[in-house]
């Protein structure tokens, strides 16, 4: 009678089983070994594996991880296709999974139901898990092209709906008031946290950020304000060697309510100058002036990848909540809100051409504004 298993791995017992499963240039065998709880476990699973061999699929496809793949697929087959705005979506997107325990499994192993407790899990909004769920159904779509599967795994998938006993899940994401007193607080001291700063309180877009020159920062009667008049982007293009790389360009924004002269809170004007000093300092070591306003040590330009990594570490190293640098927008619309501002004056902030935008998509009532408005019923109460 045959053994029911054969070696014993970390104290478990297991049926182990060794099949030739490709030869090496060489033609040198390629083992690989399987195991079970018997025999008959360990054999279905070799069997089971070269089937999926023979059918195409490359020997050592129950290796590749779902994360390294995933970049891979969106940095060299992905980003030359899209628009830079539809990348930087894209990697909202990776970084989802990327905090999933999906990140680091085998593709061969990825089954409907681990996909669907993802999607289930996230705090977010209908259509954001919609989004997140066409991207995967593009990633593992990629994976079947490429041998990497046989079938993909989002088509048992159920798309997730609305939870009705989530009353918060149409909020817009904004930095708290503490955490807009930490960010404000850090930049008096570190330089690497004032551009979140003039984010929060002008509410820039990254593209628009990006593409500040000094001459779009004026002081008219003692008074700071930034000129909008451009936004910032890349597009990849066929380089040498039909290589693709990312070109950078500067061209004018999509509507001319984007066009806008924004004031800078006094507040602010001493980290302003300061940075601008730091600029200036920066230009004479280089030898020449950055062409932008807010630039990298080199004197390029901040790329929005680069300022949505910076800020993710500094929301870190404050223990704040992680927000995106598009919610600082967000928070500068609902401060705009929460101070009275009228929203035919904050779309004009904003740089939004039809005020609906500002309406549906800015102003956001949050659990602050509800706890305060709530507070303000205290005064019907008799002291």
């Amino acid at each position: 009678m045959a053994a029911k298993t054969n070696v014993k791995i970390n104290n478990k017992e297991y049926y182990k089983v060794t099949r030739v499963v490709g030869r090496n240039l060489d033609g040198t065998s390629i083992k690989k070994q399987f195991y079970g709880s018997c025999k008959k476990e360990a054999e279905e699973k070799a069997t089971a594996y070269l089937l999926s061999i023979k059918i195409g699929l490359p020997v050592g496809f129950d290796k590749i991880l779902v994360g390294p793949e995933m970049e891979k697929w969106l940095e060299n087959v992905k980003r030359p296709t899209i628009k830079h705005s539809s990348y930087l979506r894209n990697l909202t997107h990776m970084d989802k999974i990327r905090n999933s325990p999906i990140w680091n499994m085998p593709i061969s192993d990825v089954r409907a139901p681990h996909l669907q407790g993802f999607l289930n899990g996230l705090s977010l909004g209908l259509i954001s898990k919609k989004l997140t769920c066409t991207f995967l159904a593009s990633f593992f779509s990629y994976c079947v092209k490429a041998d990497l599967l046989q079938k993909t795994p989002m088509l048992d998938m159920e798309l997730p709906t609305k939870d009705p006993s989530n009353d918060d899940e149409g909020e817009i994401n904004v930095l708290s008031n503490e955490g807009i007193a930490k960010l404000c607080e850090m930049a008096k001291t570190d330089p690497s946290a004032f551009p979140y700063v003039f984010l929060t309180f002008t509410g820039l877009r990254s593209g628009e950020f990006s593409a500040l020159e000094p001459g779009d920062i004026k002081c008219e009667n003692g008074k700071w304000s930034v000129i909008v008049s451009k936004t910032y982007g890349e597009q990849s293009v066929a380089g040498e060697n039909r290589k693709s790389e990312m070109r950078e360009f500067i061209t004018k924004p999509k509507t001319s309510a984007s066009n806008r002269d924004v004031p800078i809170v006094p507040e602010l004007w001493p980290m302003l100058e300061r940075h601008m000093e730091l600029e200036q300092a920066k230009a004479k070591e280089l030898g020449f002036a950055p062409a932008s306003f807010f630039s990298m040590s080199d004197g390029s330009r901040i790329s929005e990848k680069t300022l949505l990594h910076r800020f993710d570490r500094i929301q870190e190293k404050l223990g704040l909540e992680r927000r995106k640098v598009y919610d600082l927008r967000h928070t500068f619309c609902t401060l705009l809100s929460r101070t009275n501002v009228g929203l035919e004056r904050a779309a004009k902030l904003a740089g939004h051409a039809n005020i609906q935008t500002t309406v549906k998509y800015y102003v956001n009532v949050g659990k602050e504004d509800k706890e305060a408005d709530i507070g303000g019923l205290s005064r019907f109460f008799p002291a």
